[in-house]
């Protein structure tokens, strides 16, 4: 991504309340805290130096927030403080570290970091030094990318001039939107997902980049059933249960055709039919005691009994 396409993205950000307020801390105080924090590493050569002033840039940062009483949403300024220090890291040691943290000894902080955090923010905040330059500054855009698109109707961003800033930067997120969501997003033929990558990335088919470029008409080569068919092509599960169910279909067109099936079939059709219509004649004459109805109607008959040893007056049933 170019400084110009960079400095696009800060624009955006910085019309987001919650980037807005992060961004108004001041970071050069310089506060008593700093040499508690810090006082563990030496100045015995250039690189040291430069780690203990971004050690004590850092809690500087977190110090001012703190005599501040400012109320922090940690779900949202983690991430956010994460990467800051990501972008602190590249302005002081790209030219040092050359994507080899190892060489500027900027492992020596990462304890301290999450000390820090924990000290003086009463929270926690996971931190680590993973990846190389180039994989922080996807991450770094990506997780903005999302919440620029939670913010972008509530916020209304990217409307006049600052469309042609966004379609650049949505442009740039389709290029390595795919790639990571390749990568930490697994999907599920019910629908459901699961996210190996919480901090930075959101797996929802809605936060697709097509429909953003989409929506502000920008100029986009992506085709138009790209985020169902990105989706379909990583559903794990998705051969499996569609075999499954055309070997279901199948088992059940076999049975369907079998001459056997369809003559047992047939057979318990009957008996069914037969056993509800005999049920149906005997509701008509047994009356509520479980008395034959019928034969109380056979003495309201004009039948002489009188000269015949046995009368009887009977239904079928």
């Amino acid at each position: 991504m170019e400084n110009s396409e960079d400095n696009d993205m800060e624009y955006i950000l910085k019309k987001l309340p919650e980037y807005k307020n992060f961004n108004n801390f001041q970071e050069n105080a310089v506060t008593s805290e700093n040499d508690k924090y810090c006082e563990t590493l030496n100045n015995d050569g250039s690189s040291d130096t430069e780690v203990k002033t971004l050690c004590k840039t850092i809690v500087s940062y977190l110090s001012n927030i703190k005599s501040k009483k400012v109320e922090i949403n940690n779900y949202d300024f983690c991430p956010y403080f994460t990467y800051w220090i990501y972008k602190k890291i590249k302005e002081k040691f790209k030219t040092v570290c050359k994507n080899n943290f190892e060489k500027c000894d900027i492992y020596r902080i990462y304890n301290i970091i999450p000390y820090v955090y924990d000290n003086l923010m009463n929270k926690s905040c996971i931190f680590y030094f993973n990846g190389n330059f180039d994989e922080w500054k996807e991450e770094i855009y990506l997780n903005y990318y999302f919440k620029i698109c939670d913010g972008i109707e509530k916020n209304k961003l990217c409307v006049g001039k600052d469309k042609d800033k966004c379609c650049k930067y949505f442009n740039y997120i389709e290029k390595i939107y795919e790639k990571h969501i390749r990568k930490c997003c697994t999907y599920y033929y019910s629908g459901n997902n699961s996210n190996d990558c919480t901090t930075y990335i959101k797996c929802e088919e809605k936060y697709n980049p097509y429909n953003l470029l989409t929506k502000l008409s920008c100029s986009h080569s992506l085709p138009y059933d790209y985020p169902k068919v990105l989706r379909e092509n990583l559903i794990i599960d998705r051969d499996v249960i569609i075999q499954t169910m055309n070997s279901f279909k199948m088992t059940i067109n076999d049975l369907i055709n079998d001459p056997f099936y369809k003559g047992i079939t047939f057979g318990f059709m009957v008996i069914g039919v037969s056993r509800c219509v005999k049920s149906k004649n005997k509701d008509k004459f047994v009356d509520s005691t479980g008395y034959l109805e019928g034969f109380y109607d056979g003495k309201d008959r004009n039948i002489n009994c009188e000269d015949r040893k046995i009368c009887v007056s009977y239904y079928s049933i």
